[in-house]
């Protein structure tokens, strides 16, 4: 277990490094894009996404799910899924271009059956670096894996860059994305190439297709839950109010798009070799959310802090995004520590109770988005996000810890110091905001940063020293 306890670290450890450079270079990036492109730009390119986002999901039918957790995978059982993934894009190619008028039909604007189909052409290229990858995954190699996302990431936010730059709207986002997977087929290849033949002979598939099934229908409950307030703000409210959103959301969940993948994407194949031993995953699972909360709570609420500051940078049209912003920063800790749950239901061979899981969040998410977008606009519908996710999360928490011997008071207690300390954190700049009003606001921006940072590190340590320790010999390491 040393052994394991070391490939993990070292997984982390160079999950982190690169997510942290490639989070540098797109946070840049794209602040500046923002302030070219319209509302406009990201509410069409909101609408494009969820469409493909959910057919994406279907892609690898949850199969990739299969390659880390099946400990008897042979090279023949690896053909079969090839086949079978291959076989998949073909279809989701075909349906995306039949559909697209559809949808733009749908949501009234023509411009998205050219966005759509342009989008779904990823779904022929995605098949062929799916095993690459999930190979390196269940090795734990994520040194490797790493290395290949940061230049994907550095080159599709170059790309998108540079078609903003030059007026191609909208179209720079689509390109941008295109980038990604183009530039992730040639990586994973390179690095680490699956040189066999798929075979379209899938006698024997059933308990992974099983397995696969209810991975998938996770996810696609997942992606709803996700986007379902997009999908039903589209609907109900204008498309600069989606802008708006989008907006928020985008930047509000930036810190949780690079920081969770750097601990749930290492956690599902780590917990994968320890499926025998629930204590040692316990162990292990209760790590990861103190560190989760260690983390989390004072960035996110952190950027709260500051939000009224970001329209300086970014552009006064953005002003209206802001207490949007705010909202969803409250919410986003509790969804970052739900992300570790689906990673023990899979290691431990039980994807039907993350289905189940899945059910409670979709319905019960969606319902408050329709209610607060119904009868609150934009508000409403960011408020829907604060009540809604600790509630939803909490329940499936309480529903899914005894797996592993654990309960819903286990995790409460590994996240409570953090969250308190944080908001005293959050209660420190606030002060020091009203106090030094009149001050520069650029430098009043620093001082809050400074002010933010410094609080929360010096509470930490005093109150939280242990998991402060875990994290310092981490980072030496």
């Amino acid at each position: 277990m040393r052994d394991l306890g070391s490939k993990v670290a070292t997984a982390v450890r160079w999950f982190a490094i690169i997510k942290f450079i490639s989070q540098a270079i797109s946070w840049v990036i794209t602040f500046y894009i923002l302030t070219i492109l319209s509302k406009a730009d990201y509410g069409l390119f909101a609408m494009t996404t969820v469409v493909i986002a959910f057919l994406s999901l279907v892609s690898e039918i949850g199969l990739s799910a299969v390659l880390l957790q099946k400990k008897d995978l042979s090279i023949y059982h690896k053909k079969q899924i090839f086949g079978v993934i291959i076989l998949v894009g073909f279809a989701l190619t075909t349906i995306v271009s039949s559909t697209a008028p559809f949808v733009a039909t749908f949501y009234q604007d023509e411009r998205l059956t050219s966005l759509i189909i342009t989008l779904g052409l990823q779904f022929l290229l995605t098949p062929f670096y799916i095993i690459p990858r999930a190979t390196l995954e269940r090795e734990l190699d994520f040194k490797r894996r790493s290395i290949i996302e940061l230049i994907t990431s550095a080159a599709a936010s170059f790309t998108t860059l540079i078609c903003a730059s030059y007026g191609y709207g909208v179209w720079a986002l689509i390109y941008g994305h295109l980038a990604t997977i183009c530039c992730r087929l040639i990586g994973y290849n390179l690095v680490n190439p699956f040189k066999h033949l798929p075979t379209f002979n899938f006698k024997g598939v059933k308990s992974m297709l099983s397995f696969g099934g209810y991975t998938m229908g996770s996810r696609w409950l997942w992606f709803f839950s996700s986007n379902a307030d997009i999908l039903i703000a589209g609907k109900l409210l204008d498309i600069e109010t989606i802008g708006l959103f989008k907006f928020a959301k985008q930047i509000s969940s930036i810190p949780a798009q690079k920081i969770s993948p750097i601990i749930n994407q290492v956690a599902f194949p780590a917990f994968a070799k320890i499926q025998d031993s629930k204590e040692l995953v316990a162990a292990h699972y209760l790590k990861a959310i103190g560190l989760l909360g260690l983390i989390s709570f004072p960035i996110l609420w952190g950027l709260a802090s500051i939000g009224n500051f970001i329209p300086n940078y970014l552009g006064e049209h953005w002003q209206g995004a802001i207490t949007t912003l705010q909202i969803l920063c409250f919410a986003l800790p509790f969804r970052m520590i739900n992300g570790l749950t689906p990673s023990i239901t899979s290691a431990l061979g039980h994807p039907e109770k993350d289905f189940i899981n899945q059910i409670w969040l979709f319905v019960g998410m969606s319902s408050l988005y329709f209610t607060g977008c119904y009868f609150g606009g934009l508000f409403g519908l960011a408020l829907s996000w604060a009540l809604g996710f600790p509630i939803i999360i909490a329940r499936n928490l309480y529903a899914t810890l005894p797996l592993i011997g654990l309960s819903l008071s286990d995790v409460l207690k590994k996240i409570a110091i953090p969250l308190i300390l944080a908001s005293v954190m959050l209660l420190v700049v606030f002060a020091i905001q009203a106090l030094l009003n009149d001050l520069d606001k650029h430098l009043l921006f620093a001082i809050s940063i400074i002010s933010g940072i410094g609080s929360y590190s010096i509470l930490t340590l005093i109150f939280n020293k242990e998991m402060a320790k875990t994290l310092i010999r981490f980072v030496k390491k």
